[in-house]
């Protein structure tokens, strides 16, 4: 709203005041990260478990508030964050990112790997098969990257975004336009019902990953419109 509405300096106020919260209140101050939960009082839920999908969408916001307030706070906030996802979600055998870890920031495969106040779960925090790569945080990290490539780029930044790029574009998705939702470790698909809300999200995010990524926008938007007549062909 801060960049639709450029007189409205109080959005870019309560836009970095939100950032600042984020940071004070969800980040483990012990061993790094953001908390996936925690109560009104700040204490950690879930075993202090931390996952990848607020991660992204955190990624992205401290781009967004670093575009829109120049406040160079938000900014580091966001390559202290890609710092750590970096070192605890990648999954540098296979690529791409795996999506819940401990507090430590050991990733969580198995049932096993669940700390023992959480045993009884059988899902992760987004109701998928523990272990399991998808297509939720892979498409919000890639815009999350994208997001703080464009404002602050390094090169290890540059080079995860572009790995991220060729995962999300060619092993989450089908030259049909079809988008997975889910793969196992390997980044082998796993059969389930499609979700059309992923073909229209994934499609802009590449276009404009792309450009970060220096690499065709048409190709992109090529694939982007697929994905749409897809959807629309299937879903509508």
């Amino acid at each position: 709203l801060a960049d639709a509405l450029p007189e409205a300096d109080w959005m870019r106020d309560r836009s970095l005041d939100a950032l600042r919260y984020v940071r004070a209140s969800f980040w483990d101050e012990q061993a790094g990260g953001l908390f996936t939960l925690i109560a009104l009082d700040g204490t950690p839920l879930l075993a202090a478990t931390k996952h990848g999908h607020g991660a992204a969408y955190s990624l992205g916001a401290a781009a967004e508030v670093y575009r829109a307030t120049g406040a160079q706070e938000a900014l580091d906030f966001g390559l202290e964050l890609f710092a750590w996802v970096d070192r605890h979600f990648h999954d540098a055998e296979n690529g791409g990112y795996h999506g819940w870890v401990t507090r430590e920031g050991r990733p969580i495969l198995t049932t096993g790997d669940i700390p023992r106040e959480l045993r009884q779960r059988e899902r992760d925090h987004l109701g998928h098969g523990i272990g399991l790569k998808d297509a939720n945080v892979h498409s919000d990290l890639l815009e999350g990257l994208a997001a703080l490539a464009e404002v602050g780029a390094g090169e290890r930044l540059r080079k995860r975004l572009d790995e991220l790029y060729d995962v999300v574009a060619h092993r989450f998705t089908t030259p049909m336009g079809a988008v997975h939702y889910l793969t196992d470790t390997s980044l082998t698909p796993v059969p389930g019902l499609e979700q059309f809300g992923y073909p229209a999200q994934v499609g802009y995010r590449l276009c404009r990953a792309a450009a970060v990524c220096a690499l065709p926008l048409d190709a992109a938007l090529a694939q982007a419109r697929v994905m749409a007549d897809h959807m629309l062909d299937r879903a509508f």
